[in-house]
């Protein structure tokens, strides 16, 4: 969980709300809501882009380039698994008619370091999340038209044999990999992939309020890199990647 000492933060300007010591960091609630003073929690819930403890991670999967391994009847579209609804859902073929592995994956538009992924499944999805696994993969534009498989594949989490706990599944990858598409894949041949949301982080970005260099903390290795103005585009769009402090 985010924690920072706790502080009597006011709105500084409409719809902006703070939390933290010296209340320097920025709330990231629906609506424009106010979020927890000492921890950014919110109990309306994370705005669009924003997910995790405190709502300080950055999602770069909503609306980028999507497929999956086989469609069910009617479809549901492997985009609808990062269309920021999770009322809609991708489903690949029904188990009983399933003959490959289901998998779904995303292109991102750079390659980025990724260390936490969030999946929602429904209740039906569940039971075929035994041994899930998530990879990262690095793959030209040219090779994704022409179906060429990626050059380098990494895991980033391997579950075990048990069924996860809840739908809700947060995953941190082992040893965060580096790359720009990101594959879920079942064990089974007989099992169906559902997805209602997915996303994905490059590290914990806790946003300075005055939108001057918000630090991203990599929970993984805790080292700290700068990256400029966010609160209005996505953290791998300007991400001055490799400057470290």
């Amino acid at each position: 969980m985010v924690s920072f000492l706790d502080a009597d933060c006011s709105i500084t300007s409409p719809g902006v709300h703070t939390f933290g010591s010296e209340c320097q960091y920025m709330c990231h609630c629906k609506n424009g809501e106010s979020c927890n003073k000492t921890t950014g929690e919110c109990t309306s819930g994370c705005d669009r882009y924003w997910f995790g403890p405190g709502c300080q991670y950055s999602d770069l999967a909503e609306n980028e380039f999507s497929r999956q391994a086989s469609n069910s009847k009617p479809p549901h579209w492997a985009l609808y698994g990062i269309d920021g609804d999770t009322s809609t859902c991708s489903y690949t073929q029904v188990a009983t008619l399933s003959t490959k592995i289901p998998w779904w994956r995303v292109v991102l538009e750079n390659e980025v370091t990724i260390t936490d992924i969030y999946i929602l499944t429904t209740d039906d999805g569940l039971q075929y999340f035994p041994n899930f696994e998530v990879t990262v993969e690095k793959i030209s534009y040219s090779d994704r038209l022409s179906h060429t498989k990626p050059s380098g594949t990494s895991v980033c989490y391997r579950h075990d044999d048990t069924v996860p706990d809840s739908t809700s599944i947060y995953v941190t990858c082992t040893t965060p990999p580096i790359g720009n598409q990101v594959r879920i894949t079942l064990s089974t041949v007989k099992s169906q992939l559902i997805l209602c949301d997915f996303r994905i982080n490059q590290g914990i970005l806790v946003a300075k309020a005055d939108g001057i260099f918000p630090i991203v903390i990599n929970l993984i290795t805790c080292n700290r890199m700068l990256f400029l103005d966010l609160r209005k585009t996505k953290v791998h769009n300007r991400a001055l990647r490799g400057n470290m402090v």
